[in-house]
């Protein structure tokens, strides 16, 4: 019997506020592998302005572990999006 593995899914956003594609196929998928027995943990930034940048913080959805990166850039324009002097 093989043994259960854990896989890490990495994106851009994540449920329940972000609701698109990436979003809903990762939370199916996330799914299908922990009812195989696997362990999915999702990787995931949110835009929190009030929270550091960067900071780390856990929770769960639907019974998957989120780890949640704090997204608190700040830019003055589009360009610095390409070449942070930080």
């Amino acid at each position: 019997m093989a043994s259960a593995f854990r896989v890490l899914h990495a994106l851009h956003d994540y449920l329940p506020r972000h609701q698109a594609g990436s979003e809903i196929y990762v939370a199916g998928l996330c799914a299908a592998q922990a009812r195989a027995g696997q362990h999915p943990v999702v990787l995931a930034a949110e835009f929190d302005a009030d929270r550091p940048h960067g900071q780390i913080s856990w929770r769960s959805h639907a019974g998957i572990p989120v780890a949640e990166v704090a997204n608190a850039w700040q830019f003055a324009t589009f360009a610095e999006t390409y070449g942070s002097p930080a």
